[in-house]
């Protein structure tokens, strides 16, 4: 119910909460007017994602319909929720789990801090996890049932969470794993090779269909600026951060985690097992990567939930236990969602910051855009309410070319050092208290703030333009020599 009244308090006359479902919004709006994939640079702008293209494609297809576009996305966004919990829902019957208690478990996507938090966006986790979670499932099967209709299912299931999801294919790994390990060695070859071939046959089709595009995009941005040292810098304290942060997912992992202990004595590795095992080391790689959010949780907390109800079904864990450590993370939830003025929360954090309204973006076209004038948003958001192309796809990879020198981020300096934008639209970082300019109260402060906290793309163009208004969300710039006072 807290989620809900969230979302009816946050979504009438909004737009997307952070920049990353702008990229998402932008590569669909792309998709609904026949390009996929942009270049990584051209004079229309700047380009350069990692993101596969289910979901955009999906939501593409909703725009070429004619839906608004932040309204597809919040379609698919909770749609793919409820795929999640209904492929969760599959995995623990498969799992050998009873209904009575299936049920329970399969709702618990919607009950965590990172719901809470991604609710107001458009993000794939929830559709990779959920084929990720569905090819479990089939596998599980399959190890009692010969036909092979199930590991043709399972196969499908993880080409289909691939392309939502780069980081996916490596579940076939463990599936395969575990069909070695109950002595079909043939059946673990034949899946592995056929799922493998067919994702790269799909890949190739995307290569094609995109012009070249695709592998540029994908070589640009894989890595997304990631050194040896971010594994200590970045990846081993994230991992403890982001569980500590959403309890209702980590204080049942320490359960999971728990749970290989048996198998891993008796040698009795389950897929169940290799799946909870491998999602905790996806997670840690992903996390290496600087600049990587809470959602990268929502796979592990899938097979978190799973993990745990199985080892609860098959008596590796006490009903007792299980029932204590879910009562004192629902009561965190309930403590967060109110929240408790001593309690971090996302959903205060979220009211405090205000929901960023459409009409805002209409109001900057009005005193700042008009008549039309070569502009530059590093928010993708901006733009698409104006029904306009992006001329930049992703802030996050812009500002990687800016700091490694790439073709795309010279061209960008060049651009700004040439002062060919008229205006350029940046977001506020939550600094600014309101709607003001300089020479107003507490202008000065908040403005040396943001520059203190400016990203390397950000402090370029800091370095030609300098702010004339605030907007919240929004911070405008215009040219130093013209700035208006």
């Amino acid at each position: 119910m807290s989620a809900i009244r969230l979302l009816w308090w946050y979504w009438p006359g909004s737009f997307f909460n952070s920049a990353a479902s702008g990229t998402w919004t932008a590569l669909a709006w792309d998709f609904a007017h026949g390009e996929l994939y942009r270049p990584v640079v051209s004079t229309s702008g700047f380009g350069g994602t990692r993101y596969m293209p289910l979901l955009f494609m999906l939501h593409g297809g909703l725009i070429r319909l004619r839906i608004d576009p932040v309204f597809a996305g919040v379609l698919l966004m909770q749609g793919s929720v409820v795929v999640a919990s209904v492929a969760l829902y599959v995995a623990l019957r498969a799992g050998g789990v009873g209904q009575a208690l299936a049920l329970p478990f399969a709702l618990t996507p919607w009950a965590t801090v990172t719901y809470q938090k991604f609710c107001t966006d458009v993000r794939a986790d929830y559709f990779a996890a959920a084929f990720v979670v569905t090819a479990v499932a089939a596998v599980c099967v399959a190890q009692r049932d010969s036909r092979q209709r199930w590991l043709w299912c399972a196969g499908v299931a993880c080409v289909l969470a691939a392309i939502s999801k780069f980081t996916s294919i490596v579940f076939v790994v463990p599936i395969a794993g575990s069909l070695m390990v109950g002595g079909k060695r043939l059946r673990a070859a034949a899946f592995a090779a056929a799922t493998l071939g067919s994702w790269l046959l799909l890949l190739g089709a995307l290569q094609w269909v995109s012009h070249g595009r695709f592998l540029e995009n994908l070589q640009a941005t894989l890595t997304g600026g990631t050194h040896v040292s971010d594994i200590w810098r970045h990846g081993i304290p994230k991992i403890p951060a982001e569980l500590f942060g959403d309890p209702t997912i980590g204080a049942p992992f320490v359960l999971a985690v728990w749970t290989l202990v048996i198998p891993a004595r008796r040698r009795e590795w389950s897929a169940i097992d290799s799946y909870l095992l491998t999602a905790a080391l996806v997670t840690f790689v992903i996390y290496v990567s600087p600049g990587t959010a809470s959602n990268h949780m929502i796979e592990l907390q899938i097979a978190t939930t799973l993990a745990v109800a199985v080892a609860l079904a098959r008596g590796r864990l006490t009903d007792g236990l299980v029932a204590g450590v879910y009562v004192v993370a629902a009561l965190v939830m309930v403590a967060i969602t109110l929240p408790l003025p001593w309690m971090p929360s996302p959903t205060r954090t979220l009211r405090l910051l205000g929901p960023r309204r459409r009409a805002t973006v209409d109001a900057i076209r009005a005193e700042f855009l008009s008549p039309p004038v070569p502009y530059l948003s590093l928010n993708p958001n901006v733009p698409l309410l104006l029904g306009e192309r992006p001329s930049v796809l992703d802030a996050f990879n812009l500002n990687v070319f800016v700091v490694n020198e790439t073709p795309a981020g010279r061209d960008l300096r060049s651009r700004i050092q040439s002062r060919s934008y008229a205006t350029v639209i940046l977001d506020d970082g939550g600094l600014f208290s309101g709607d003001i300019g300089p020479g107003d109260p507490g202008f000065a402060e908040a403005a040396a703030r943001f520059w203190t906290a400016a990203t390397p793309v950000v402090q370029l163009i800091g370095s030609n333009y300098d702010i004339c208004a605030v907007r919240r969300p929004f911070v405008i710039l215009r040219p130093r020599h013209q700035t208006q006072s």
